[in-house]
C-alpha cells in the first residue's frame, strides 16, 4: 500500500529541511515608481511592457465567451439607443391607376389604345409634380394647418423636392409617396395632392370628353331630324304621283335614268358640234380680214364663174343685153334716146 492511501505523506515529495526557499527574482524600480511597486519589489509581468497583437490574440482565446457576451451585450444597448433615440422613418404612398386604353367617344372608334403609353404615363406623372397641382394642394384647409408646411419658407418647392412619384415600366399604376417622421401629417398632404390631381387634370380631361360627346349627340339629333323630315316629304310626294308601289317606282326610276342618260349624250353631241362651229367661224373670221389685202386672179375668177350656174346664167343675160344695146346704138339717131338708155339702165 503506498503512502498517500492512508492519507501519509510521500517522503520522496518533501523537501529537505534544511533548503529554504529560493526567492523569485528580483527587479529595481526607479525612486518615482517605488510608491506604485507591490511589496516585496516585484512588478506583475503583464504591467512589464505594453500590449501587442499576439497577447491580445491570446487573451481572446483564453476569455472568448467572455468577450462574446460582452459584444452581444454591447450591440443589444447600441441597437436599443438607436431605436429609442434616433427618429423613426415612415413611407405614405397612394397609387393611381392609369388607363392603357382611351375610353372610345364613338361605338365605331377603332382605335385599340394609346398610341405612346409610356410617354402618356410620363406626362400625367409630371402633372402630379406641377406647379399648380401643388398649389392647388396645398389651399386646402386640412394642409394650411400642418406644421410641417408652416414651417416651409416655399412650401410648394420643397413640396416639388420632397414628393415622390413612380411608375414600373409597362405599369398602370402611379405611386405618389413622401418620407418622414410623422405619418399624421404625410397621409393628409398625399391625400391633397392626389384629390388635387383628380380635380385639376382628371376631372377637367373628363368634362372636355363630356362636353365633346354633348356636342357629338347634338349634331346626331339634328341630323336624325333632317332625315326624318326628308323621308316624311319623299313619302308625301310619292303618294302625291301614285308612286306608292316600289316596284313601279323602280321601273319608273329605270326609265328616268335612261331618259337622262340619252339627254346627256345628246347634249354631249351638241356642245361637240357648237366646239366645230366655233373653230371654223373664228377660222372664216381670220381668213376674212386677210381677203381685202389679197390678189385675186382673173382667170381664177373667171373659172368660178364659170363653175356657178347662176352666175353663167347672169352671163349670159348679160351678154344678150350687151348684144341689144349695141344693135340700139347703131340705129339710134340720138344718144340719149329713150329706149337707149332703159336698155342699158336693164342692163
Amino acid at each position: 500500500m503506498l503512502p498517500r492511501e492512508v492519507g501519509l505523506e510521500d517522503p520522496a515529495l518533501r523537501l529537505p529541511e534544511s533548503t529554504p526557499p529560493s526567492p523569485p527574482p528580483s527587479r529595481t524600480v526607479p525612486a518615482d515608481l517605488a510608491g506604485t511597486v507591490p511589496p516585496g519589489g516585484l512588478v506583475p509581468p503583464a504591467l512589464s511592457s505594453g500590449p501587442d497583437a499576439l497577447a491580445l490574440i491570446k487573451a481572446l482565446r483564453r476569455r472568448w465567451l467572455l468577450a462574446a457576451c460582452l459584444s452581444l451585450l454591447a450591440a443589444g444597448g447600441a441597437a436599443a439607443a438607436v431605436w429609442f433615440l434616433l427618429p423613426a422613418s415612415y413611407t405614405v404612398f397612394a397609387q393611381l391607376k392609369v388607363d392603357s386604353t382611351q375610353p372610345r367617344l364613338l361605338s365605331g372608334d377603332s382605335s385599340d389604345g394609346r398610341s405612346e403609353f409610356q410617354t402618356y404615363v410620363k406626362t400625367q406623372m409630371d402633372l402630379i409634380r406641377s406647379r399648380y397641382v401643388l398649389m392647388a394642394a396645398l389651399k386646402r384647409e386640412e394642409v394650411k394647418r400642418l406644421a410641417i408646411i408652416r414651417n416651409q419658407s416655399d412650401p410648394a418647392a420643397w413640396l416639388a423636392e420632397e414628393l415622390k412619384v413612380e411608375s414600373p415600366n409597362g405599369s398602370e399604376l402611379v405611386t405618389v409617396s413622401m418620407v418622414g417622421p410623422d405619418p399624421g401629417e404625410l397621409i393628409p398632404l398625399v391625400n391633397a395632392v392626389t384629390q388635387a390631381y383628380l380635380q385639376e387634370v382628371v376631372q377637367v380631361e373628363t368634362k372636355r370628353r363630356a362636353n365633346r360627346i354633348a356636342e357629338l349627340d347634338d349634331i346626331y339629333t339634328q341630323f336624325r331630324e333632317n332625315l326624318r323630315k326628308k323621308r316624311d316629304r319623299w313619302r308625301a310626294l310619292a303618294e302625291e304621283l301614285n308612286f306608292t308601289d316600289p316596284q313601279a317606282l323602280s321601273q319608273k326610276q329605270m326609265i328616268l335614268l335612261t331618259t337622262f342618260g340619252e339627254f346627256r349624250r345628246q347634249h354631249a353631241q351638241a356642245h361637240f358640234e357648237l366646239m366645230k362651229a366655233k373653230n371654223r367661224l373664228e377660222a372664216h373670221k381670220a381668213l376674212e380680214k386677210t381677203l381685202d389685202q389679197m390678189p385675186v386672179p382673173d382667170a381664177a375668177i373667171n373659172e368660178a364663174l364659170d363653175a356657178d350656174p347662176i352666175a353663167r346664167q347672169h352671163l349670159a343675160t348679160i351678154a344678150k343685153w350687151d348684144e341689144l344695146i349695141a344693135r340700139y346704138e347703131r340705129s339710134a339717131v340720138r344718144s340719149d334716146e329713150a329706149s337707149l338708155l332703159a336698155a342699158r339702165r336693164e342692163r
